[in-house]
């Protein structure tokens, strides 16, 4: 019962931990930090005449993107380093047999950025500055960019969210599994000492019941002791006594004689 609940309280605290981590992971990966970049590119474009300096202001506002990117990757090895240590510290206490799944990889997504960067900064030039002014073109643009980004950053957050639902529900399982073996074995317990309980009862009741007997028994060994003494007296022992006391002796014979005649007169 002690051991159960100390693992029980170390995954309880191991997964409210990972938890927190993971909302810090993801939080950089979040839709808003696309739309705060691209809110500052295009206050920046809308501020220069005819958008001159727009592709120094894309150029900041995907360097921006790149760190958030960054940033999510450095606190998913910083969870992933936490939760392969808790790993091998609750298999070898507890006889776990937990399995940290390889971390998916970031820099795919961070090669995807740097693609959407060389497609569109060609739009932002002095040569097609004459496009981004057109009418609609600008917002056009905008609304293309951030589509692209915003499917760079979720893909990204759904891969990390679903490796760490995986190390939870592993967490959540074996910890399942660990109390109904408990359970389990609580409720063996329970029924082994309600036997001995009855074993102890009928053990008690045998016990009884033996020396009821051997009472018993010591009262027919002392009739037939009787029984086997008499024998051994047998009938000339009793004859030979009769003889002794019950035989009439002479003098009474003669006072029953004298009883008699005096009756007879």
């Amino acid at each position: 019962s002690g051991e159960f609940e100390r693992c029980a309280a170390r995954l309880v605290a191991l997964r409210a931990v990972q938890l927190r981590q993971q909302k810090g992971v993801l939080a950089s990966l979040k839709t808003e930090c696309v739309r705060f970049e691209l809110s500052r590119l295009q206050t920046a474009m809308s501020a220069r005449l005819l958008n001159l300096g727009a592709r120094a202001a894309f150029e900041a506002s995907m360097a921006g993107l790149r760190e958030s990117l960054a940033q999510s990757r450095a606190d998913a090895e910083e969870l992933r380093q936490m939760l392969q240590a808790s790993f091998d510290q609750l298999n070898t206490e507890f006889g776990f047999t937990f399995v940290l799944d390889p971390m998916p990889p970031m820099q795919s997504h961070a090669d995807e950025l740097d693609t959407i960067e060389r497609n569109y900064s060609r739009y932002l030039g002095f040569s097609q500055a004459w496009r981004m002014a057109a009418p609609g073109f600008a917002e056009q643009f905008r609304r293309m960019l951030q589509t692209k980004l915003e499917l760079v950053f979720s893909t990204a957050a759904h891969e990390l969210d679903r490796w760490g639902k995986t190390a939870q529900s592993q967490l959540e399982a074996q910890l399942h599994e660990r109390r109904r073996s408990f359970v389990r074995r609580r409720e063996s317990l329970q029924k082994v000492q309600l036997v001995a309980g009855d074993l102890e009862q009928r053990i008690a009741e045998v016990q009884a019941q033996d020396e009821a007997l051997g009472a018993a028994q010591a009262h027919v060994n002392r009739l037939a002791a009787q029984v086997l003494e008499l024998a051994k007296r047998g009938p000339a022992g009793l004859k030979a006594g009769g003889s002794a006391e019950t035989a009439p002796t002479a003098a009474e014979q003669a006072r029953k004689q004298g009883e008699a005649q005096q009756i007879a007169a």
